[in-house]
């Protein structure tokens, strides 16, 4: 009986809030999931409505919700959608670099004295200890992590600040969870469910066929065939569309060689500044750049109904980034094309990039370290010479077995 009442009222808040007609049945299962204060685990293809499986939900909750992504641009997108209609219930705020304290001290306000339902935070501000303490006194009713597979080290778009927030979340009262992520493969399950503390969670996993994608792999012999394929199909489709590249370098590159042959286009990579690549994501989700071609770097935050197609120079690092990328194509539903053009010699670069296993050597040292007191993640990367990615893929290692203890508190500076 209850879980037909939470459906109805479900269903009535869709239709109130959103304007829609109907919910989708792995969306409904989730819901459910939340309404009975459930941790769930949430697998969603891109354009699923995966934001409403906690907004909705939220909206019938009492208690604030704490919504908990990595990039200040994807939250500030989400913010906008909930503030434009205008409804008490669907008011969001958020804490991030962004705002002034003033502007910080005021979003906590509008939470405690009602007048917000969704404080969104980054992993950053919670790990200040002032911070964490602010948002446990507002008691959240339910915490969201969007792109939940940010904190697999295993993972495509693993972030090493997002390590810490099964033991943050502990911090604010261990409200319930849902994990949100688009793609996520077995093992990266197991690691969202166990780095969260996950308690008995509701898994939704959903298939990722997208019938309006037409699929094409092309085995290159040569550059100048690789080059001709892309040509072919600048030359046929619509704009707009994303050529993803393996490196910084091949980014620009390919964009100066694709505008000398007649069709405009802007690089975007990890090299750049901060400005820089907000003004062109804003650029290009407002049509002013047909044909953007990045590395990984250009990914979530990209909601973008129109693109025509995305291409692939290179063999993609993973299945999973390989998903979350194509899924960027054909978002209003019309027909989009996904085109991967491979070399042999890409294998060898992809395990370039990966690293392979990890080096003995370098654990042992590191967990030496961590034997001889607390040390913060910067003090760990001047003395082991390891990068952010590494150190944190090695802490998360070391964590599981045992070797080190999380620590929520340590930020890489």
């Amino acid at each position: 009986m209850k879980l037909t009442t939470h459906s109805m009222s479900l269903r009535r808040a869709a239709r109130s809030l959103f304007g829609w007609s109907t919910l989708r049945p792995n969306q409904l299962a989730a819901m459910r999931a939340v309404m009975r204060r459930r941790d769930a685990l949430v697998v969603l293809p891109t354009g699923a409505g995966k934001s409403a499986i906690y907004q909705i939900p939220a909206s019938l909750i009492p208690g604030p919700t704490v919504v908990i992504s990595p990039l200040l641009a994807l939250q500030q997108d989400q913010i906008a959608a909930l503030n434009e209609r205008q409804r008490a219930e669907l008011r969001a705020v958020r804490i991030s670099s962004d705002e002034s304290p003033a502007q910080q001290a005021e979003a906590i306000a509008e939470i405690r004295d009602g007048r917000a339902e969704f404080l969104f935070i980054t992993p950053e501000q919670l790990a200040n200890p002032d911070r964490l303490a602010e948002v446990r006194a507002l008691k959240p009713a339910l915490v969201a992590i969007d792109e939940a597979h940010c904190i697999s080290a295993w993972g495509h778009d693993f972030r090493p600040d997002y390590l810490a927030l099964g033991q943050l979340i502990e911090g604010i009262g261990r409200p319930p969870v849902v994990a949100l992520t688009a793609t996520a493969s077995p093992p990266v399950r197991d690691d969202i469910v166990a780095r969260l503390r996950l308690r008995d969670p509701e898994i939704v996993v959903s298939g990722l066929d997208r019938p309006n994608l037409f699929f094409e792999v092309a085995h290159c012999p040569t550059e100048d065939y690789r080059w001709r394929r892309l040509i072919a199909l600048l030359r046929d489709e619509e704009r707009p569309g994303i050529i993803y590249v393996p490196t910084r370098r091949a980014a620009e590159d390919l964009a100066a060689r694709i505008t000398d042959a007649g069709y405009p286009a802007q690089f975007y990579h990890g090299g750049m500044s901060a400005s820089a690549r907000a003004r062109l994501h804003e650029a290009f989700l407002a049509d002013q750049v047909p044909i953007m071609v990045a590395t990984s770097a250009f990914g979530m935050g990209i909601d973008k109904p129109n693109i025509a197609w995305v291409v692939h120079m290179a063999l993609p690092d993973s299945p999973d980034s390989y998903f979350q990328e194509i899924g960027r194509a054909g978002r209003d539903g019309q027909p989009a094309r996904v085109l991967l053009l491979w070399q042999a010699e890409d294998v060898g670069l992809q395990r370039f990039f990966s690293g392979g296993l990890p080096d003995a050597t370098e654990l042992r040292d590191l967990a030496a370290l961590l034997r001889q007191g607390p040390a913060t993640k910067k003090e760990l990367r001047e003395v082991t010479g390891l990068g952010p990615r590494k150190l944190g893929q090695y802490l998360a290692l070391l964590e599981q077995v045992g070797a080190a203890q999380p620590r929520a508190r340590q930020r890489i500076g």
